[in-house]
């Protein structure tokens, strides 16, 4: 955040500025987001978003560009998908077994058993779990 701010004092580019928000500040927060999330407190994910309202006050970041909390969700989403469709990573043994059900009361985000909701730091079961009531 200095460096920004002495870059901002030397008159450089606002939309410049932001751009090196994004790669710098956003992309080492979000840097392995989906393997530590579930190891963060309440508080831990409030000092993240105050640290994302720094950058909105300073202007570095818009506010109606994705909350971290977004960012991480999204992260979360596409890891999942990949190992949804490629049998060839090493995390897909992870996966719970396919399950073919006769009825189709909901469209559904998997196809997948679902386990016991026991570990939420883990990724693969927390995205298996989303959406279900």
């Amino acid at each position: 955040m200095h460096a920004l701010k002495v870059h901002r004092s030397h008159s450089m580019n606002c939309e410049a500025l932001r751009a090196m928000y994004k790669a710098v500040v956003i992309a080492r927060l979000t840097y392995a987001a989906p393997a530590w999330r579930g190891f963060t407190s309440v508080d831990d994910r409030k000092r993240l978003e105050a640290f994302i309202q720094r950058g909105v006050r300073l202007g570095l970041y818009k506010n109606d560009e994705p909350t971290l909390t977004q960012l991480v969700d999204e992260l979360d989403d596409s890891l999942f998908r990949m190992i949804m469709c490629h049998e060839d990573l090493v995390i897909h043994h992870v996966l719970s077994p396919v399950v073919s059900n006769i009825y189709n009361l909901r469209q559904r985000r998997h196809q997948r058993q679902l386990t016991v909701k026991s570990d939420e730091k883990n990724c693969v079961i927390r995205k298996l779990h989303k959406d279900t009531y």
